[in-house]
């Protein structure tokens, strides 16, 4: 039996001394290993955010609603609201084929985009769901506006509420083609959203998990350090009970960080 001892410390203090070496030859990559541990820990740490309620309204109807994640990172986000003619201009909305909307008596249908940032991705529209139909008369009395809710148990019993309204078109009408978003007049809000009184703090082991990532390369070092240290350390037999008391936290260290990452499949990377 304990020659069998023997031949597993012996094992075993080769295999930590292996291990170390072939991370000392390169910490920085175990470094980049252990700064994805703390953004996956970091990540699984911080708070859930609420979501916000919008809707949009035209002439008083509501043409879309949806809701939008509260990103603690972006707490004033700027969002636009469109409304345009599906598909643009003379295709689909305006049968005589004028030259501009201008000179145009018909009916026209509209419909709500809705975008995030100033970029042209729209990430919600009303078209082919709900439409308002208008002729060109109207274009300077349509009303139009978004409305900003929320009312989550961390912010109160109170209701968080921001509403933006505009009315007519935001420029000249312009010719038929050559309008910014649906070559049509635009009729656009622009605005940015205050989310800052939304956002729930991350918490304390939030900012440690951040903040360990400064020390990712120091750490690497270290435990690759440590592996050699105690490999030998074993092999020798040196300070046999502390030796082994922090071989075994440092298995059950690794084993977590393993298990880890096949249970949740975070940082499969090698």
């Amino acid at each position: 039996m304990k020659n069998l001892f023997n031949i597993l410390k012996f094992l075993t203090g080769a295999l930590f001394v292996f291990s170390g070496m072939v991370k000392l030859n390169d910490p920085s990559g175990f470094s980049i290993k252990l700064n994805e541990y703390f953004d996956v820990f970091a990540d699984d740490v911080k708070s859930k955010q609420d979501s916000v309620q919008f809707e949009c309204f035209v002439n008083g109807k509501s043409m879309l609603s949806g809701k939008l994640k509260i990103n603690p990172f972006q707490s004033k986000p700027v969002y636009s609201m469109y409304l345009g003619i599906p598909g643009g201009g003379h295709v689909t909305g305006c049968q005589k084929n004028h030259e501009t909307l201008a000179s145009c008596d018909c009916v026209v249908s509209y419909a709500v985009y809705f975008q995030k940032d100033n970029s042209n991705a729209t990430i919600y529209t009303s078209a082919g769901q709900k439409e308002l139909k208008l002729d060109s008369s109207q274009w300077s009395q349509v009303s139009y506006s978004v409305v900003f809710k929320h009312a989550g148990e961390h912010y109160g019993q109170t209701q968080w509420v921001q509403e933006f309204k505009k009315k007519g078109y935001k420029n000249r009408i312009t010719d038929e083609g050559s309008g910014p978003m649906t070559r049509g007049p635009d009729f656009s809000i622009q605005e940015e959203i205050d989310l800052t009184p939304l956002i729930k703090p991350n918490g304390l082991m939030y900012d440690f998990f951040k903040w360990m990532k400064n020390y990712s390369l120091q750490l690497s070092m270290f435990f690759c350090a440590l592996e050699v240290i105690l490999g030998f350390a074993l092999i020798l037999g040196w300070q046999f009970i502390w030796v082994w008391t922090i071989t075994a936290a440092l298995i059950v260290f690794f084993t977590f960080l393993t298990g880890y990452s096949a249970y949740f499949n975070k940082v499969t990377d090698c």
